[in-house]
This record gives C-alpha cells, sequence and structure tokens, in this order.
C-alpha cells in the first residue's frame, strides 16, 4: 500500500485524512523536523503539507524536499485544512483571498502539484474531492496538477 506524509497541524491532519478518505497508508508530522525524519526513513509516496503546519512552515518543507536530490521527486502537494482566524467570518476578506491565490502560486513556482483549499465556503466538498483525486493521480505516477 502507498504512504502518504501529512505534515499539517492536529486539526489540519484531521481535515485532510478525512479527505483524503482512505487512499493509502497515511503517517502524520507536525514539525519540519518530524516529517524530514519521516521521508528520511523511506517510504513516502506522496507529501500533503497544511499551510499553517509548524507555525506556517509549509514552504520550508517544501524546499526542503525539492532541494534533496533523494526526496525531489516525491510529489508535494499544499493544503489549507483549517481555517484562518481572519477567514472565520461570513465574508472572507479580499486580502485574504488574494494571499490564498499567491499561496497556490507560490506552491507551484516551488516545485508543488498544486494547491487545495480544503475551507473553500463555496465547495469544500468538491475541493475535498479534488484533493482526494489529485492525491491518486500522484500516487499512480500521474503528475497531475490542481487548477
Amino acid at each position: 500500500m502507498k504512504t502518504i506524509l501529512i505534515a499539517a497541524s492536529p486539526s489540519a491532519a484531521e481535515a485532510i485524512t478525512e479527505a483524503l478518505g482512505g487512499i493509502a497508508q497515511t503517517r502524520t508530522a507536525h514539525t519540519v523536523d518530524e516529517a524530514a525524519g519521516v521521508i528520511a526513513q523511506g517510504g513516502v509516496d506522496l507529501i500533503v503539507a497544511g499551510t499553517y503546519f509548524d507555525g506556517a512552515r509549509m514552504f520550508d518543507l517544501l524546499r526542503l524536499v525539492k532541494e534533496c536530490e533523494e526526496w525531489r521527486d516525491i510529489p508535494f502537494l499544499c493544503v489549507r485544512g483549517v481555517s484562518s482566524p481572519e477567514s472565520e467570518s461570513e465574508e472572507p476578506s479580499k486580502p485574504l483571498l488574494a494571499n490564498l491565490d499567491i499561496v497556490d502560486s507560490a506552491s507551484k513556482a516551488l516545485g508543488a502539484v498544486g494547491f487545495v483549499d480544503l475551507c473553500d465556503r463555496g465547495g469544500a466538498m468538491r475541493a475535498q474531492a479534488a484533493l482526494a483525486q489529485l492525491a491518486l493521480a500522484c500516487l499512480d505516477g500521474g503528475g497531475a496538477t490542481a487548477h
């Protein structure tokens, strides 16, 4: 069975695990050091990292993975699995939405397969399905990208 490393805060890890729906075995890490340790042990087929992972260090982990010759081919997905305090309001502000567009662009520019917002109020179920489909494509070696 394939293995997905979920690098996320505990609440985001729960949301990500639920969205993935048991498509693979999962391992969880809550810090960059824990994640690096799991990856170094081998057998990680996909990394799914939350935006607020380890004090918002998702991009640090992404850079670490893509700079390491042994790890760079592991597909990496970026996910917003929990809302920020600002996004708890009824209407997300325009800066928040702009920031999510920046996270999406930066994720892909740094080598991630894509970015999925599980907190998308307009389509959380659609976002969950998109994450699961994208993860399956990565695990199957399809190299799909999120839009």
